[in-house]
């Protein structure tokens, strides 16, 4: 008897797959993609809070720092030089840590995985928001966007001290 591949292992051969099965399956891929669309968000407002505290660039540069070899490339190092700077502190970190973990564990598998995997479940109760009662799927969106609204008003706060900043300066130079 031939070897079943990987992606028979939802039914049987005889076995026609029902529309509730079927949606079941396309939902646990969705998680995946949902994970890796969440943490992309997360990762681009990172950016922008690191590109509001540092000095003006051009966008040439801006590249050369953020993407291909550049040194701010990868979601990590910009979650160690946000908190550095003190840009986020240390539970937003440790929680921007996990979502990128997670993130890497549905970006880089060959294997079926969902968040009640036992790995991917096991990193969602590191989420400082996690409890027992609620899915792990939402306690990472949810603490992502928590996230994402904390690294938006560092954000705005950045933006506004810049533009106070620059209206004391015209004020001086009049």
């Amino acid at each position: 008897m031939a070897a079943r591949s990987q992606g028979a292992t939802y039914g049987a051969a005889t076995t026609p797959i029902t529309q509730a099965d079927f949606m079941k399956i396309l939902s646990r891929h969705t998680e995946a993609g949902n994970a890796l669309v969440v943490a992309g968000i997360v990762e681009d407002w990172l950016e922008k809070l690191l590109l509001a505290r540092g000095r003006t660039i051009s966008n040439t540069m801006a590249e050369r720092i953020f993407e291909g070899m550049g040194p701010l490339r990868s979601f990590s190092g910009k979650i160690d030089v946000a908190y550095l700077f003190e840009l986020i502190d240390e539970d937003v970190a440790r929680d921007l840590r996990v979502i990128k973990d997670i993130r890497n564990k549905f970006a880089h598998t060959t294997q079926f995985v969902h968040f009640q995997s036992e790995h991917i479940a096991k990193l969602c109760q590191k989420l400082s928001n996690w409890k027992p009662d609620k899915a792990n799927e939402e306690c990472y969106r949810d603490r992502a966007l928590e996230c994402v609204n904390l690294i938006k008003a560092a954000v705005d706060r950045l933006l506004y001290a810049s533009a106070l900043k620059e209206t004391i300066q015209d004020d001086d130079e009049e």
